[in-house]
């Protein structure tokens, strides 16, 4: 793809969720040490929630683009059409 077309295959829109995840995957590693003698639902819980919030803080430090935008602004628009 690089010689043919002169593009990139990879860029950094494709490595920011990537970079995200990883750091939500080693927040929850630690995470893990210090609810791990809790009951299976709770930990299951707990380290979904903070791995979505995590996860979203970082893409958020990241930032967003301009296709996330208008993601983010058709689903705002669909939850407030539900809502009303």
């Amino acid at each position: 793809v690089a010689t043919l077309y002169r593009m990139t295959p990879i860029s950094w829109k494709y490595l920011q969720p990537l970079a995200s995840g990883v750091v939500a995957f080693a927040v929850c590693v630690v995470l893990n040490r210090f609810i791990y003698n809790f009951h299976t639902v709770i930990v299951l819980v707990l380290g979904g929630i903070s791995f979505v919030a995590v996860y979203l803080g970082a893409y958020m430090l990241i930032g967003y683009d301009d296709d996330d935008r208008q993601v983010l602004e058709a689903l705002k628009r669909k939850v407030m059409r539900g809502i009303s």
